[in-house]
């Protein structure tokens, strides 16, 4: 809740530590961060790839990894402080030309527990692409699966079926 007065006047103290965090990634794929270039499609939906680059499969790349750790230490109030770290990392693989498989995953160090695990199957299928999502372990157990047109411009043309961990 707020109150009407500095907290230097309250506990004569110019300020109060409550948290920071610490953050380092890398991607071992150095193609994975460029900018697409492409004169099949419009401006519009080379434009709307760059912007999202994660929301689409790029089957030209080989294989991409990303590692990423992240430690957190907090101090809400006058508590005891908290201290947060984990490792994660995701990447994918192209199988053949027109099949990948990602993979994402990580270690949590203050539970000391894997993280959210999730493996995702993509195939090409010309003007069509096939997803798969498959969360194998841990209480959130799930899967989803798409079928859609590639085309920006018949994006809502697509078939989901989706079982979710909350559903069971």
């Amino acid at each position: 809740y707020r109150i009407n007065t500095f907290y230097y006047k309250q506990a004569h103290k110019l300020a109060r530590f409550t948290d920071a965090r610490l953050s380092m990634s890398t991607n071992l794929n150095p193609q994975a961060n460029k900018k697409k270039q492409s004169d099949k499609g419009s401006e519009a939906e080379l434009e709307m790839i760059n912007s999202r680059p994660n929301a689409y499969v790029d089957f030209n790349l080989p294989w991409s990894l990303s590692l990423n750790y992240n430690l957190t230490y907090s101090r809400p109030f006058e508590a005891k402080g908290i201290l947060a770290q984990s490792f994660t990392f995701n990447g994918d693989i192209n199988l053949t030309e027109r099949w990948k498989i990602a993979l994402t995953s990580g270690y949590d160090f203050t539970r000391k527990e894997l993280s959210l695990t999730k493996v995702d199957f993509f195939r090409n299928l010309h003007r069509w692409e096939f997803s798969f999502g498959w969360i194998p372990v841990g209480p959130r157990q799930s899967f989803d699966f798409t079928i859609r047109v590639k085309s920006a411009t018949l994006q809502d043309l697509k078939l989901n079926r989706r079982a979710f961990w909350y559903d069971n």
